[in-house]
């Protein structure tokens, strides 16, 4: 599991600057756990600005670069979208498409749309929206197997803030404050919700969901997209990017869907057996009646705690959305991912048994995130 010093640092009443990297690790290896590897992380942002797509052609893409106040033909790429900002690198006296790589990105590609006005935007003020240095640590996952409470940055910030002689941020400057109404086993629609929910199996330990009548697509947010990159999270928009930012950030996953394609109800069951579920990526799965899964009348929508189905997933087309945050049983999560060979960010915290408290907090971080438009 990848951490970053500087998000780390955002919960805690300290610099980063001062934090004596060595020090930390050395004492966190002796009593914690193991801190496998530490990675200083320095982007040179002087090459990169952001270009705002004007035309497009089969053959390639002419792009305004504002920060330079030119006009320059890059290839084609299968995402580009008219008047959308793009980040591009500056190569011998050339420019280029920026690669994901090149902000520690695990995998190869090209970077996402990004919401920043390019015309604000120069490399002398990107600092201003990317972190240039940090320091990235590798914990061995073996080894905080039985901490799922460190399984996230405020859960790390939280263990070494005595180390540091510091404290932890008060919770609430990172939610927004929310109702919330509570309710056994099922919860009627009504005018402002237009979803029932249900919960009918005890591997569905507390399942939460918001809706928001209007929320639509948005480029992703430099400061987030970079931050989730340097831990080997890649970045898609600003919704999905929002939730995972969210799960690393306070160690609970969320998933996003999109409201129109779901039925009036929906909620947490165990799989029938022989079910389908085509994964996001286009795998198929046949179901056991040992998987859980998130369902609405007609359809199962995800693998509950692993990974989300094709159908009902946000896209561009998006314009509102039901995000959920439910805490399943860890040993049927656990034995659902060993047997479809399936593996994520979420199944490995959901394993672990997370505080089942902290489903509501992540939806108020989420809706914070959304005010405040960025990290």
């Amino acid at each position: 599991m990848k951490l970053s010093l500087r998000w780390v640092c955002d919960h805690l009443h300290i610099d980063w600057k001062k934090v004596d990297v060595t020090a930390l690790v050395a004492w966190f290896n002796t009593t914690v756990a193991e801190i496998e590897s530490v990675e200083k992380i320095t982007t040179d942002l002087s090459a990169f600005s952001l270009a705002v797509v004007q035309s497009i052609q089969a053959d390639g893409i002419t792009v305004s670069v504002p920060a330079v106040k030119k006009t320059v033909s890059l290839p084609v790429r299968s995402d580009a979208v008219l008047q959308a900002c793009y980040l591009v690198k500056k190569v011998a006296g050339n420019y280029v498409w920026a690669q994901a790589s090149e902000f520690c990105a695990e995998k190869e590609g090209l970077l996402p749309a990004f919401q920043s006005p390019a015309k604000t935007i120069s490399a002398a003020t990107l600092e201003k929206h990317i972190e240039a240095t940090d320091y990235i640590f590798d914990i061995d996952n073996k080894s905080i197997t039985h901490r799922p409470d460190l399984w996230s940055h405020r859960g790390f910030a939280r263990e070494i803030a005595p180390f540091l002689k510091t404290t932890l941020r008060d919770e609430k400057e990172f939610l927004a404050p929310l109702p919330v109404k509570s309710v056994k086993n099922s919860f009627q629609a009504t005018k402002q919700v237009p979803f029932s929910f249900f919960a009918e199996t005890s591997a569905c330990k507390r399942f939460a969901c918001i809706y928001f009548k209007e929320l639509s697509y948005a480029p992703s947010d430099l400061t987030t997209a970079v931050r989730l990159m340097r831990v080997g999270q890649r970045t898609i928009d600003y919704l999905v990017d929002a939730t995972n930012y969210v799960m690393f950030d306070l160690g609970q996953p969320l998933h996003a869907f999109d409201a129109a394609t779901l039925d009036a109800s929906c909620g947490g069951r165990m799989a029938k057996k022989g079910e389908q579920l085509t994964l996001l990526g286009g795998h198929t799965l046949t179901l056991r009646p040992t998987d859980i899964v998130i369902a609405d009348d007609k359809k199962v929508l995800t693998l509950a705690g692993i990974k989300g189905g094709s159908g009902s997933g946000v896209s561009q087309k998006t314009k509102s959305v039901l995000l959920e945050s439910a805490v399943w049983d860890g040993g049927v999560i656990r034995q659902s991912s060993a047997h479809h060979s399936l593996r994520t960010e979420a199944s490995a915290r959901f394993e672990k048994e997370l505080d089942p408290r902290q489903n509501v907090i992540a939806l108020q971080r989420f809706v914070q995130l959304l005010k405040k438009g960025s990290v």
